[in-house]
């Protein structure tokens, strides 16, 4: 904001109107919901509109309203404020165009954790493993110590490029700085000693770890990619046995280890639990529950899940159509 004579609140003011005027514009081509999100945009003195905005194109994968957003930024004379900066490179990174959000970042004057933390997880969602370990590396190097968020895109990259010895500096600088006991950080790690194949290391891991379900569902899954499908039930029938919540990630670990193992009575038991729970119609969960029955033998089980299924999102879909 160096060099502005405008006031920041009155930029503000503007920018508001500009992007309440964009939304407007933008209400054939996106979805109602998309502007329905960036409502709160046409207040005035809301000092929250710009995030409000970039986080509206970021989730629309609309590159036309954010740009135009970055546009009016750097006429406001903000491009030199952090937060401003930040949200940019995330709506860029978010819409797929990391080359523009890279821009935005090797520009900016002044560059903080979240800055790093955006560039090293858009480089990383976009396949560019390789880049997002560079750029981790070259934070580490300005002496800024990695959130849970950084961390947990640089052990994706690392298990996708095989990577395991960067992997383990980055277990032992989690060790040293305390964050073992971080849920995420330990399932990012957990996951990614099983995607390296190492589930040994990844049952050290585990057991450092607590009884939260996304804890369990790290070592559950974990099994079930290593191949490991009796010990993968084994640890679902534990969470079951010690009272443990079970979500959609549960439930379709447990039936990757029914098809590993071929178990259809297990599979069968699975289901059971899945229809008294709160997961009994969600899509995932019932497409990995058909393929168990069809690859285990059971293909009118299957069929009947499918029947089951179409009922709901047909009555699911009459409901909506009544409602609007």
């Amino acid at each position: 904001m160096r060099g502005s004579t405008v006031p920041f609140v009155s930029k503000l003011n503007h920018l508001s109107l500009f992007a309440t005027k964009i939304l407007r514009n933008q209400h054939q081509t996106y979805t109602s919901k998309s502007c329905y999100s960036s409502s709160s945009l046409s207040f005035r003195n809301d000092p929250t509109v710009l995030p409000t905005a970039l986080t509206c194109s970021a989730n629309s994968k609309c590159i036309l309203l954010g740009s135009q957003i970055h546009a009016q930024i750097i006429k406001l004379g903000l491009s030199n404020d952090v937060f401003s900066q930040n949200n940019i490179i995330k709506m860029y990174t978010k819409c797929g165009l990391l080359a523009h959000g890279l821009k935005v970042f090797d520009e900016m004057p002044m560059k903080n954790l979240v800055s790093w933390t955006f560039v090293i997880s858009g480089a990383v969602q976009t396949g560019e493993f390789e880049m997002g370990l560079g750029v981790y590396l070259a934070m580490r190097r300005t002496g800024l110590v990695p959130n849970e968020f950084a961390l947990g895109c640089v052990r994706k990259g690392c298990a996708a490029l095989g990577n395991k010895e960067l992997g383990e500096c980055i277990r032992c600088f989690v060790l040293k700085v305390g964050m073992e006991t971080n849920p995420f950080v330990g399932s990012s790690i957990l996951n990614m000693y099983a995607k390296l194949g190492d589930i040994e290391d990844a049952e050290r891991v585990f057991e450092c770890m607590d009884n939260r379900v996304g804890c369990w569902n790290a070592m559950t899954g974990g099994y079930a990619q290593c191949g490991y499908g009796f010990e993968s039930l084994m640890a679902f029938s534990l969470m079951q046995y010690k009272g443990i919540p079970m979500d959609t990630f549960t439930f379709i670990n447990a039936l990757k280890g029914c098809l590993i193992v071929g178990n259809l009575n297990f599979g069968r038991q699975i289901h059971g639990l899945i229809i008294q729970s709160e997961v009994a119609f969600s899509t995932a969960v019932m497409n990995y529950l058909m393929d168990m029955y069809f690859k285990n033998g059971g293909e009118l089980y299957a069929l009947k899940v499918f029947d089951r299924l179409q009922n709901y999102i047909l009555e699911y879909c009459v409901f909506k159509s009544l409602t609007r």
